[in-house]
């Protein structure tokens, strides 16, 4: 497990250059009609929440329609390619995270985007937890349990996940490198749909952020088996964290910012990042994510692109390890 040890990559980022060509916009007069907010995945799944979330303050702020665009498919590249490719005038932003913008180039030499050339990053937006579920009719009840059926049974016991290359899939491959289990992978096109089934009992198990999946467990739907963090997560305190239960160097998490299309004006970088900050710090949008166990993250342009390089390389070296592959 010395791997798992060094997955701390710190990233060598000079700095981000945040826009190309100048353009002669006003960034004062912006924004001066709708703003397309593209969303990489399907309505109703945890990105969707944040996004709308989000969306709404900003409306409020700039005075100005904020349409959400879900835009799903391609284990969100199709979302993430129509947000590279639109004009970059602060009229089309982006809700990248950690599958799109970090796991997927170390899943496929061959995007159809770039993260690092084709996108300015604006700011962060929030951080999650991975959670690891279990159906209702699923034996284990403790992370003790779920190991010894996985040993049990190798590649018996499947877990779902929202798609090929998420947060879910990439804590998965490093869960079963740290428990030294193998699992039956089950990528589904979204949170959704992989709830309904692991309710339903059609999989096994699930890893995946809590946003979408806490109010299933306070309901009894699904058995929440553990979280991870460093401290119990607030949205659901009762459930324990994989590090109290014996597997102190498993480390998942994941994350989601905004991004604009390379070459927005800096300006309008600015503004939008500011408004940003004033959306996140509004205390009805901090309870309603923190219920359900997602984090308000603010930061800086340059702080969210050094989050994503170091990420790149963590989880570069998980999938080498683990020989994880898009499916």
């Amino acid at each position: 497990m010395t791997f798992l040890r060094n997955l701390g990559v710190a990233a060598c980022v000079s700095g981000w250059v945040l826009a190309g060509p100048a353009y002669a916009q006003d960034a004062s007069a912006w924004p001066e009609h709708e703003i397309v907010f593209i969303v990489p995945y399907a309505a109703g799944g945890p990105t969707d929440i944040l996004a709308r979330l989000v969306g709404q303050k900003l409306q409020e702020q700039f005075g100005q329609s904020v349409i959400i665009e879900n835009k799903p498919g391609g284990n969100g590249s199709i979302g993430a390619v129509a947000a590279a490719r639109a004009e970059a005038d602060g009229y089309t932003i982006y809700l990248g995270g950690i599958s799109t913008m970090s796991v997927a180039p170390a899943l496929s030499a061959e995007l159809p985007y770039d993260p690092n050339a084709d996108f300015a990053p604006v700011s962060l937006l929030s951080r999650q937890s991975v959670l690891l579920m279990a159906s209702p009719d699923f034996p284990a009840k403790t992370l003790a349990d779920y190991i010894a059926a996985a040993k049990a049974d190798p590649g018996g016991v499947s877990y779902a996940t929202s798609g090929n290359g998420t947060s879910g899939h990439m804590a998965a491959e490093l869960f079963q490198l740290a428990a030294g289990v193998k699992l039956n992978h089950i990528p589904y096109k979204g949170s959704s749909p992989a709830l309904n089934d692991l309710m339903g009992s059609q999989v096994n198990s699930m890893f995946g952020t809590m946003l979408a999946a806490v109010p299933n467990v306070r309901s009894g739907a699904i058995k929440a088996i553990a979280v991870s963090g460093e401290t119990r997560s607030a949205a659901l305190p009762d459930v324990p964290t994989f590090a109290e239960q014996g597997l102190s160097d498993y480390e998942p998490g994941s994350w989601n910012g905004i991004y604009v299309p390379d070459g927005t004006p800096p300006d309008v970088i600015s503004k939008l990042n500011a408004a940003i900050a004033v959306a996140l710090e509004s205390k009805d949008l901090a309870e309603k994510l923190a219920v359900d166990g997602s984090v308000p993250a603010h930061s800086t342009p340059e702080a969210l692109a050094d989050l994503m390089r170091a990420e790149q390389a963590k989880w570069k070296v998980v999938v080498e390890n683990s020989g994880a592959t898009i499916q």
